[in-house]
């Protein structure tokens, strides 16, 4: 059975890649392509996917308000956070909102992969360490850093999941 996923993002070029790359995995089918907060809304109710991947910074209604009404509408569907920026506020907002994982967007292709199957599958959070820390889940309203990871870890970008290095390219 087919990973259904929806993207949201308010660059086209970025949205089409990122389709292009994930209709070539066997597991996933891309669902539906949004450029703004109301209608990432709007589409995942309509076509309850499993795995929104979203930006947050975009027009009409950011990332975060966008994946708490997506909570609170469609509660099958699972957020996965894709933005470029790392700063503390926003990881915290998104996972307070409700997000299932956060992932920086110049993360390897196979990174983004495996943190959508990840999210998807596992009900722990899918995390990078590039955006400034480890998280703890904590119920419905994941917060709350651990500061279990180092700062060379920090520093490079390693990708953990559940506290754990998981990028077997670094190893």
């Amino acid at each position: 059975m087919s990973i259904m996923i929806l993207l949201a993002d308010d660059h086209q070029l970025f949205r089409e890649g990122m389709c292009a790359m994930l209709e070539k995995e066997p597991d996933m089918d891309v669902v539906g392509q949004v450029h703004n907060g109301r209608s990432a809304v709007a589409q995942a109710h309509k076509l309850k996917p499993d795995v929104v991947v979203m930006d947050i910074s975009m027009p009409d209604l950011n990332g975060i308000d966008a994946t708490r009404q997506i909570m609170k509408r469609t509660v099958e569907a699972k957020v996965l956070a894709l933005p470029m920026h790392s700063d503390r506020r926003f990881v915290e907002g998104m996972l307070k909102a409700g997000a299932h994982g956060f992932l920086m967007k110049d993360c390897a292709n196979e990174e983004l992969v495996r943190a959508i199957r990840e999210v998807a599958d596992v009900p722990e959070p899918y995390y990078c360490r590039a955006c400034g820390g480890s998280f703890r889940a904590r119920g419905p309203n994941r917060a709350g850093f651990a500061d279990g990871c180092s700062e060379q870890s920090r520093t490079r970008g390693t990708a953990t999941h559940r506290g754990g290095i998981d990028d077997q390219r670094n190893r």
